[in-house]
């Protein structure tokens, strides 16, 4: 059976991707809350032009076969 331990990981991610971190029981700081505008910002980018790429955000290069790029948000 899976514990609330395993997916307390996967609901703070869900929490930081929403914009919905005032809702998670644990403490947060403020780069908690500008990683979540970030994310947002790609994800709303995404959804509605098909690129996460938007003014003032750096750049989100695709991965493909032989250029496997892992983009870390901070």
């Amino acid at each position: 059976s899976m514990l609330w331990t395993d997916v307390s990981p996967a609901i703070s991610a869900a929490l930081t991707l929403f914009g919905t971190l005032g809702r998670c029981w644990r403490p947060m700081e403020q780069h908690d809350y500008d990683l979540s505008a970030k994310m947002v910002e790609y994800w709303t980018n995404f959804a509605k032009n098909g690129n996460p790429d938007g003014e003032g955000l750096p750049q989100w290069k695709p991965c493909a076969k032989g250029n496997e790029f892992i983009m870390e948000l901070k």
